[in-house]
């Protein structure tokens, strides 16, 4: 079951104005733990480039500022250039993420088939829906579309 995420300061609707958020359960939590760090996070972190710094070990926001306006003074040290900035939050964006990409994009790197299709069965064929009080919820929705397995 999912509870709500309001995304406007007044609901109208349910299907317009609250998104819904996965409950998993905590076995699959301790499951998921597991795999990422053992599996998904070695991989994933021989992929990265030098200038990324979310969730990185022994890196932090400060590094990525420190990075940034490093960047920016030596672009304009003596040119008479400016930078412009665009900032974006990113707070949301997991929720957004196409489950079929992010499956190929694991699918790329060193990870066990077998754990990529795991992946792929977690993800598949969850449902969602929003509770608003105790006795009102929207209908049950799929969260995202089916996949392929990965050749093991």
């Amino acid at each position: 079951m999912s509870r709500q995420f309001q995304k406007n300061s007044q609901v109208e609707t349910i299907s317009n104005d609250l998104r819904p958020i996965s409950l998993t359960p905590n076995l699959s939590k301790i499951a998921e733990d597991f795999v990422v760090h053992v599996h998904v996070k070695p991989a994933v972190l021989e992929q990265i480039g030098k200038d990324q710094y979310g969730r990185i070990p022994h890196s932090s926001t400060s590094h990525a500022l420190i990075n940034m306006i490093h960047q920016w003074t030596k672009a304009t040290d003596g040119t008479g250039a400016s930078v412009r900035v665009f900032v974006l939050d990113h707070k949301k964006a997991f929720d957004l993420i196409d489950h079929n990409i992010l499956i190929n994009k694991l699918s790329m790197y060193k990870i066990n088939p077998f754990v990529v299709n795991w992946i792929c069965d977690f993800l598949s064929n969850r449902h969602q829906r929003v509770k608003l009080t105790k006795d009102c919820f929207s209908e049950w929705k799929p969260s995202q579309q089916e996949y392929l397995k990965v050749q093991s």
